[in-house]
Formats: structure tokens, C-alpha cells, sequence
């Protein structure tokens, strides 16, 4: 489970996994990549910077998503990260409908 520091908002990751005990931190924003109709944050851990995307987003709904759903994104990503499933080319993705 991750936990955070109201002063520090920085993640601490304690699950299992090769990233276990290591800090991960998702960048504030996001960008909306209109092929793939996803929100793309960025996450660093172990110092790699990992492409993370929230599939099926409408584009014009983008912004109220991410703003209503910012935390539950960030922490499902660092679940994600922590659990190492990530796609063959090193992203991280999950579903709209998972948040």
C-alpha cells in the first residue's frame, strides 16, 4: 500500500515487486493522446520514467476525469508499477471502468 505526506506528496511504494520500497512518484497532469482516446501521465520509479495510460476517456470529458479522479489514477498506477505489470513495450495501462 502507498501512503503520503501531506508536506511531501511524494509516494512511497510497499508492494511487492523488483520496485518494492523504491519511490514512485506520477508527475502532476496529464495529456489526452487521441488515438488511443487515453489520459498519459508519467511515473518515475527506480529511475525510469514509465509512459502510464487511463484507456476509453472521451476527450471531451478528459479534464473532469482526471480532476475527479486524480488520486484513485495515481494510486491504481503505483499499484500497477509496484506489481510490475506493465505492457511488453514498459507502459503501464488500465481502464477508465477500473477507476
Amino acid at each position: 500500500m502507498a501512503r503520503r505526506n501531506a508536506k511531501n506528496p511524494t509516494r512511497v511504494g510497499q508492494a511487492a515487486g523488483s520496485v518494492m520500497n523504491q519511490q514512485v512518484q506520477i508527475l502532476d497532469g496529464f495529456e489526452y493522446v487521441e488515438q488511443l482516446r487515453a489520459l498519459k501521465l508519467i511515473a518515475l520509479a527506480a529511475g525510469q520514467l514509465i509512459s502510464c495510460y487511463v484507456d476509453e476517456v472521451a476527450e471531451h470529458n478528459a479534464q473532469s476525469f482526471y480532476q475527479k479522479h486524480q488520486f484513485d489514477i495515481e494510486e491504481l498506477l503505483i499499484e500497477q508499477i509496484e506489481l510490475e505489470r506493465w505492457t511488453e513495450s514498459g507502459e503501464v495501462r488500465i481502464l477508465s471502468s477500473a477507476i
